[in-house]
């Protein structure tokens, strides 16, 4: 646990030796600039989240947002790249004769081993056949396939479209994923160089600063823009999330902001504390012995 940092490290080294190559073309310099950005982003809210030898920090953190010039630097660089208002993703996209690629979609759509939604604790997927027990989505009889979203747009209070569009490629089975298998997973995006000095802005307190990307960020999905409503951290916690779905940044938000999933059972040290690599309960029910408490360390 006291290493997991390295991983990060290791990601802004080799990206730095790739800027470095003498005639490096501009889709390799801007995907380069932004997983660079995204390394020393994560790395940032990773050493709030833990502390000595790796152990897990009470959540909510104090001091949430992260404030690190170099990230911001390279995600203003990998948007220089990408274009002023170009909607820029870098997306790996399973095919049909590659299903031996990470298969997040075949988890999500058919094997129902994950399901998109926040189904109150205590209500089996298959029973979560509402938005009475769903505020994101509307599932489909069985419970565990989504029929249509729910998630409201706080700026709006109506149904957010980029949370329906990122629901509609990731988790409703149909041509536009491979009827579920075929889900890509977005790796950089410029949506997220902008949430990156979004955030960056708001940690120095450049107010206007933070208001002016959260609104390129909205431009990007034809959003109605910030004015100022809901409070500038809520903002940036509930943009990440729309933005961001699928592609690996909620648990460490939820743990930073103190955001609780409706699952989470309050007596749990996860509850508490900034805990990662989640077993599903399918595994911890069906073979107990392998999954021992304390599930944080202390």
């Amino acid at each position: 646990e006291g290493n997991m940092a390295v991983v990060f490290d290791s990601a802004v080294a080799q990206a730095t030796e790739g800027l470095a190559i003498a005639g490096v073309n501009v889709d390799n310099k801007k995907r380069l600039l932004a997983i660079r950005a995204r390394a020393k982003h994560s790395k940032a809210i990773w050493a709030k989240l833990n502390g000595s030898g790796g152990a897990p920090a009470p959540t909510p953190v104090a001091s949430p947002l992260v404030n690190d010039a170099g990230a911001d630097a390279d995600a203003a660089a990998a948007l220089t790249e990408m274009g002023l208002n170009v909607d820029y993703k870098f997306k790996l996209t399973p095919q049909t004769q590659t299903l031996g690629f990470p298969n997040v979609g075949n988890d999500l759509n058919n094997r129902l081993e994950l399901r998109t939604g926040d189904s109150q604790a205590g209500v089996p997927s298959s029973s979560c056949n509402t938005d009475s027990c769903d505020s994101w989505v509307d599932p489909v009889g069985g419970g565990n396939a989504v029929d249509s979203t729910t998630l409201k747009d706080p700026v709006t209070n109506a149904i957010d479209p980029v949370f329906r569009a990122n629901i509609t490629e990731c988790c409703k089975k149909g041509v536009q994923n491979g009827q579920g298998d075929l889900v890509p997973l977005t790796i950089i995006s410029a949506r997220e160089m902008l949430l990156i000095r979004a955030e960056h802005a708001l940690a120095s307190g450049n107010t206007a600063g933070f208001t002016g990307f959260i609104n390129q960020v909205r431009t990007l999905g034809s959003q109605t823009p910030y004015a100022g409503t809901p409070a500038a951290q809520t903002m940036l916690a509930y943009t990440r999330f729309v933005n961001l779905y699928n592609q690996g940044k909620r648990l460490m938000d939820m743990h930073r902001f103190g955001i609780k999933a409706r699952k989470w059972v309050s007596q749990s040290e996860a509850y508490a504390k900034a805990c990662f690599f989640p077993i599903m309960n399918t595994e911890r029910s069906t073979h107990p012995d392998d999954f021992v408490k304390p599930l944080c360390r202390p």
